[in-house]
């Protein structure tokens, strides 16, 4: 790799308009995913965001992992314009290089209540969920605070990462709170 490797596309003429945005439920069911290095637009509704990691979003035809470098202030529920390129990743349909803009309004939502056997199918990647379960432990890191939980004969980890300055995001629970 050097230098003479990188070729510089022409830019937009300044009178072009920006692409239209994809419907979230084309861009899934499409294969823009097969065409490598093509930048798409879509919207939905914001439910993960881990500031400068990831964001999902979703509508009701279903939901898009997006690995952004963005760490703006977002919030669950928020509506949301993102641009980026199209890939699978484990043969789901996901996007790289993402960069979001909040868009007026919000939405309520709802996860899902499946059992944990059910969550553990592949059914539900990227989906909001709820999930019954009872304090193992928990580890409180720099950048994250680590739940182990149990349902059932089954045990799991919730985590909820954070930037190093900012505060805890939960309390401690002790082993067998539900």
């Amino acid at each position: 790799s050097s230098a003479s490797d990188i070729t510089f596309l022409p830019a937009l003429p300044s009178d072009a308009s920006p692409p239209a945005p994809m419907a979230l439920s084309h861009l899934l069911a499409s294969n823009e995913s097969l065409r490598p290095w093509h930048r798409v637009v879509t919207t939905g509704v914001v439910t993960l965001y881990d500031p400068g990691e990831l964001l999902v979003i979703q509508d009701a035809s279903g939901s898009l992992l997006i690995h952004t470098r963005q760490v703006d202030n977002l919030s669950i529920g928020q509506r949301v314009s993102v641009t980026g390129f199209v890939t699978a990743i484990d043969g789901v349909t996901a996007m790289e290089f993402g960069q979001f803009t909040p868009l007026p309004g919000s939405e309520a939502i709802v996860p899902r209540p499946p059992s944990f056997a059910q969550a553990m199918t592949g059914f539900y990647t990227n989906r909001l969920l709820t999930v019954d379960g009872v304090v193992v432990s928990q580890t409180r890191e720099n950048h994250a605070h680590i739940l182990f939980l149990r349902s059932g004969d089954q045990t799991f980890q919730a985590v909820f990462r954070k930037r190093t300055y900012d505060p805890d995001p939960l309390p401690d629970y002790p082993p067998g709170t539900r």
